[in-house]
């Protein structure tokens, strides 16, 4: 029987690091493609060597290395699953580092294509199934469904044997086998009840991760084409977060990553609006119900607020504290119509292009942008 011990969520926010080391990989080598300045190429290509290195160590540890720290406090079931050579996991993670590899490697002057091959494969990392944390989860649940329903075949043998048996001697075996079955099986079920909902929350902050998100959306965009309402994203990423980081050091960046989440959920007011961390030091918040113009408002009132939380930033541009860019859409969904992530998406980072601390909106294709700018 699997039992999913508190000790083993460090398992899972280790292995979710890893997945956002992967989403910011991708992040940074679509920047790569679309900047034209040889300096901002440069400092591009040092961070993606770092985040390759760091998912390296992380994935060593967690797939190579059966006594370190992470698995030595994992379960035994979930060693024999990162232990076991796995041609497809292994496969996708030496796919995915060949690439970033190549990619980090390129001489400073040589421009590079949105539709480089190497480019091509880093981001299809960061779309594809997950490299290890989903695949330790898949395989864990699977043997926990598998384990109960095995338990359950077992268990209805042994009800009949025991039946036939009580025909003979009498009811003194029925009740107490009957309660070991039942609470087998109730302990089987909670533990791959309390993996499920593992899965769908980010380790560190507490609140939905990306795969909570996509599957929210596809809820919130299927609800808003019955009803023909509109639907809103948000696009949220930390001003100069890898300065903070370097400055003050990585648990406080940790911190600040979990304040901002808290204030972020905080900051939404109504039941059917969704808030979850994107990857790394991104967020995103889904707003159903609301047209472009509501959209804005909640957009300001959040970059406020995470400004109100005054938390110090002093190599920081823009204000000495951290402050955030906001990119913001929405659209009434019709089966032509864009999914507004990708609009959302790209205000955000025509937000930081002219200055960062300010919300762009983009309301569709063709449509006047309108822009408010941190005070």
């Amino acid at each position: 029987m699997i039992r999913w011990e508190v000790h083993q969520t460090n398992l899972i926010a280790a292995a979710g690091r890893q997945r956002m080391q992967v989403q910011r990989a991708a992040v940074l080598a679509q920047e790569m493609a679309l900047t034209v300045s040889v300096t901002r190429r440069d400092s591009l290509r040092h961070e993606l060597r770092s985040v390759v290195s760091s998912f390296e160590r992380i994935h060593q540890d967690l797939v190579h290395d059966p006594e370190s720290a992470i698995l030595r406090t994992a379960s035994a079931e979930a060693r024999r699953i990162l232990l076991q050579p796995e041609a497809g996991l292994e496969g996708r993670t030496h796919d995915f580092l060949e690439a970033a590899h190549e990619l980090a490697s390129r001489p400073v002057t040589a421009e590079l294509s949105p539709n480089d091959e190497a480019l091509r494969r880093v981001v299809q990392a960061s779309a594809d199934v997950p490299i290890v944390v989903d695949a330790l989860l898949t395989r864990l649940m699977a043997e926990a469904d598998g384990q109960a329903a095995r338990g359950r075949r077992v268990g209805l043998a042994l009800l009949v044997a025991t039946l036939l048996v009580l025909g003979l001697i009498g009811g003194l075996l029925l009740e107490p086998m009957s309660r070991r079955m039942q609470r087998n099986t109730r302990q089987l079920e909670e533990a791959n009840l309390q993996l499920k909902r593992l899965s769908f929350l980010d380790g560190l902050t507490g609140i939905p991760n990306r795969r909570a998100f996509e599957e929210r959306f596809q809820l919130e965009w299927r609800r808003a084409m019955r009803h023909g309402s509109s639907i809103a994203v948000l696009m949220i990423d930390i001003d100069h977060f890898k300065e903070y980081n370097d400055h003050y050091g990585h648990q406080r960046g940790d911190d600040c990553l979990f304040q901002l989440a808290q204030r972020l959920r905080n900051s939404i007011s109504r039941p059917g609006d969704f808030v979850a961390r994107y990857g790394g030091e991104e967020f995103a918040i889904i707003l159903p119900d609301t047209e472009l113009e509501g959209a804005r408002a909640v957009a300001e009132n959040v970059r406020r607020r995470v400004a109100g939380l005054r938390i110090p930033h002093s190599t920081s541009p823009v204000r000495e504290m951290v402050t955030i860019s906001v990119g913001a859409a929405a659209v009434v969904p019709d089966a032509a119509s864009p999914a507004p992530v990708a609009a959302a998406d790209h205000a955000l980072y025509r937000a930081k292009q002219l200055g960062r601390n300010r919300v762009e909106v983009a309301g569709g294709e063709g449509a006047r942008e309108r822009r408010s700018v941190g005070t």
